[in-house]
C-alpha cells in the first residue's frame, strides 16, 4: 500500500468565495468534505493510481452552502463559500509555507481590484455524484447536457459527513 501525497494545490479569493485547483489527473473514488473550519480531501488518481490526501484548516470560516467542486479530466475545482466575506492574508490558519500550495495567479485579484468575478456557472451544468442531493435539491437538469460528457468532467457538491 501506498503512502498518500498531497496533491499539488492552487488557491485565489475574491471577497466572499475561496478558488482551490488541485492538479491530479484521471482522480477516482474522491471523497470531499468541507466544514466550518477544513477542507478535507481523499482520492487516488494519476496515471500510477498514486493515493492523495488533503487536510486544509481554514484561515477563517466557510460554509458548506453554495460551495461546489468539478472533477475534471487533469484537475478538481472548488469553490468555497467565505462564512464572512472579507479578504484573507492567507490561505490557512497556520503560518507556515506549504511546498505544495501556491496561488492562483491566473484568478488572484488584488483587493483592490475588486469587482472581476469569475464565471463558475459552467460548473452548475453537471449533475452531481452520489451524494450530491444533499446539496443540489434541483437535479432536473442532469441530461440537458449529455454531449458535455466527453471531457470527462463532473459537478458534485461535497459531502456533509464528517
Amino acid at each position: 500500500m501506498s503512502v498518500p501525497v498531497r496533491p499539488p494545490t492552487r488557491w485565489a479569493q475574491r471577497k466572499d468565495v475561496i478558488y482551490l485547483q488541485l492538479d491530479v489527473a484521471d482522480i477516482k473514488n474522491e471523497n470531499i468534505q468541507i466544514t466550518e473550519k477544513n477542507l478535507t480531501f481523499k482520492s487516488s488518481g494519476g496515471d500510477q493510481g498514486k493515493l492523495y490526501e488533503l487536510d486544509i484548516e481554514f484561515f477563517e470560516d466557510v460554509t458548506k452552502e453554495g460551495s461546489k467542486f468539478a472533477v475534471h479530466g487533469k484537475s478538481t475545482e472548488l469553490v468555497i463559500k467565505k462564512k464572512t466575506p472579507a479578504f484573507w492574508p492567507r490561505l490557512t490558519k497556520s503560518k507556515i509555507k506549504y511546498p505544495w500550495l501556491t496561488i492562483d495567479w491566473s484568478k488572484w485579484v488584488d483587493e483592490d481590484d475588486v469587482g472581476a468575478e469569475l464565471d463558475t456557472s459552467y460548473m452548475d451544468d453537471f449533475g452531481g455524484g452520489p451524494g450530491a442531493s444533499d446539496f443540489n435539491a434541483d437535479d432536473s437538469d442532469d441530461d440537458k447536457d449529455e454531449d458535455k460528457d466527453e471531457d470527462k468532467t463532473t459537478t458534485k457538491n461535497p459531502s456533509t459527513e464528517e
